[in-house]
């Protein structure tokens, strides 16, 4: 009979299992959301008088579940979105950047906004495929396409 095996932890396939266990369960991983007044009130698209709303949405997609995004907005980060999340940054009329990254990202990507007083503007943040590790997207979109994504996900508590 032959002599049991050895279990070495190093050996290619363990490492491989544990990587993916580990993939597991930090894409069950969730992100704090707002009280659902907050959430309520957000769904009003309501900007202050003067000001401009950016509405920062990620939808549900197959790629990339379990990657935290992080939005900044002017170089302030808004927050850290999974999917079907969503932020919102209040700011003045004017050019605004909307730049992405988050954990083990390939690279980031951004969009300029012009925004004007009393508007409310939507952008879809997602992840997609990279070479060795997931980059991010970013894509304004029509009002009708956002509030529909923003009615279909929950905000988030912002830093």
């Amino acid at each position: 009979m032959p002599a049991k095996e050895e279990r070495n932890m190093t050996n290619p396939r363990s490492i491989a299992l544990y990587g993916v266990l580990l993939l597991m369960v930090t894409s069950c991983v969730s992100v704090p959301l707002a009280p659902v007044e907050e959430d309520a009130t957000a769904k009003q698209f309501s900007p202050a008088q003067g000001k401009c709303l950016v509405y920062l949405v990620r939808p549900a997609k197959g790629v990339g579940m379990g990657i935290t995004i992080t939005p900044v907005v002017d170089r302030q980060m808004v927050g850290a979105l999974k999917e079907k999340t969503y932020a919102v940054a209040e700011v003045e009329p004017g050019k605004h950047v909307v730049a992405l990254g988050g954990s083990g990202m390939e690279t980031s990507a951004a969009v300029t906004i012009e925004a004007e007083a009393g508007q409310v503007y939507f952008v879809q943040v997602y992840p997609k495929m990279g070479m060795f590790a997931a980059r991010s997207g970013v894509e304004q979109m029509s009002e009708e396409e956002g509030k529909k994504l923003v009615q279909e996900s929950k905000l988030i508590k912002g830093f």
